[in-house]
């Protein structure tokens, strides 16, 4: 059997440190697969940590996450296994070797290396998990957000004992609103007997941050969050803030723990805001996990209205706007044959509006499409166009996304209408 791609890249850097780098860098996204390439990948990881005054240092220093990102996709059951019996204890060893003296870049890759060893949480794991969270050198990070998100699966053996090991005192840093998620997706499943916040220093924690506003707002949505697993003062004082932010968003999570806890008016803020575009789908969301889908408004159930609520939420996705529109009107739906779909289904378009950037004097508006992809073509289905030349302008964006020959050569609005009333003589 010829050798893969991956299996020669990386005998290639283990013979040849100085091009190391270049050549772990061209295969760092394929799988493992094989028995040998999953050998190779600990033989890799027995170099680091590397002397600072060596060759091999200056060539594969910089890739030491991209040998331990290769243990992120393994699919042969032999290469995981041996991965996870040969693999692990290298990296908890350069974990042990560098997390003392980490630096800003260190931290990141240890973080991210924690990140992999609890994926397959080898014995000895959980410590050291606990032991960055407590370090001053290692409890700040984005990665903390990713390590936690593996552990709160319920299913997973440290879910329980990292909450214990950490509960008092409580740790410091980003690592600290990335534990609060932890806890509160225990207390959801379940799985939480006495929230660790729930104590005088936690409170003072859950109050500050639910103060926490604009580009802060997420740490105020993970404290309102946690309100349904305190104790009743506590609670109180945390649902009282939550209520009054400014942040719809955590506004709404505040009517689900107040519901959560039994009272009528979260319902039924939930329920009015099931009927606005712009918070209906947190809202319902929120309803039915409650079972309480009963309280939806009907007028909240018709094709039309899911539609807006879409439109609504792909626009406040952190990727797009990162917050609903302040306007939002439908300004056409109709059925077409959509070529880049060769069916027959119903679309919207909808326009939308947001109030000027700071320094600007102009709003930012523009339309978006719901019925096939859900989309908004910044800066090219602008306020100018008519809702027949935005359907246009997105059959040829789609089509030229799927590689279809029927694409135009140039995307325009004036192309695709054209495209559509081929398969639909009376558009226009």
């Amino acid at each position: 059997m010829a050798e893969s791609a991956l299996a020669g890249a990386l005998t290639a850097a283990l013979e040849d440190p100085e091009s190391a780098e270049k050549k772990i860098r061209e295969v760092s996204m394929e799988p493992v697969v094989t028995v040998k390439e999953a050998e190779l990948v600990v033989r890799l990881l027995r170099m680091f940590p590397l002397s600072a005054d060596s060759a091999a240092k200056r060539a594969v220093g910089s890739s030491l996450r991209d040998v331990i990102g290769m243990m992120q996709r393994p699919k042969g059951e032999e290469a995981v296994k041996l991965l996870r019996e040969a693999g692990c204890p290298e990296l908890l060893r350069i974990f042990d070797t560098l997390s003392a003296t980490a630096d800003k870049r260190t931290r990141d890759d240890l973080l991210f290396l924690l990140k992999v060893v609890s994926m397959y949480a080898p014995q000895g794991g959980l410590n050291r998990v606990v032991t960055a969270a407590r370090s001053p050198l290692l409890n700040d990070g984005f990665p903390w957000s990713m390590i936690f998100h593996m552990l709160a699966k319920d299913r997973h053996p440290w879910r329980a004992e990292i909450i214990e090991a950490l509960r008092e005192p409580l740790p410091e840093g980003f690592v600290a609103i990335t534990f609060l998620d932890l806890c509160n997706a225990a207390g959801r499943s379940g799985g939480l007997k006495h929230h660790p916040f729930d104590t005088e220093s936690g409170l003072e924690m859950l109050l500050s941050w639910v103060r926490e506003t604009g580009d802060r707002s997420s740490h105020a949505l993970s404290a309102a969050a946690s309100i349904p697993f305190l104790s009743p003062r506590v609670r109180g004082e945390v649902q009282t803030l939550a209520n009054q932010h400014p942040d719809r968003g955590v506004q709404l999570e505040a009517a689900w723990a107040a519901a959560a806890c039994g009272d009528e008016r979260g319902f039924q803020k939930l329920e009015a805001a099931s009927a606005v575009p712009q918070d209906a789908a947190a809202a319902m969301h929120y309803l039915t996990e409650l079972g309480a889908e009963n309280r939806i408004p009907p007028q909240s159930r018709t094709d039309d209205f899911k539609a807006i609520s879409e439109m609504c939420q792909w626009l406040g996705h952190p990727n797009e706007f990162g917050a609903p529109p302040e306007e939002i009107q439908q300004v056409d739906a109709r059925e077409l044959f959509w070529p880049p779909k060769d069916d027959r289904r119903k679309l919207w378009v909808f326009r939308y509006r947001y109030p000027p950037d700071e320094g600007k004097t102009e709003p930012k508006m523009g339309y978006g499409m719901v019925g096939s992809v859900t989309f908004a073509l910044f800066g090219e289905a602008t306020a100018d166009l008519s809702p027949e030349q935005v359907f246009g302008l997105h059959c040829a964006w789609e089509l030229e996304c799927n590689g279809d020959p029927r694409a135009p050569k140039k995307r325009t609005p004036e192309a695709g209408v054209e495209i559509l009333k081929r398969y639909n003589p009376d558009f226009g």
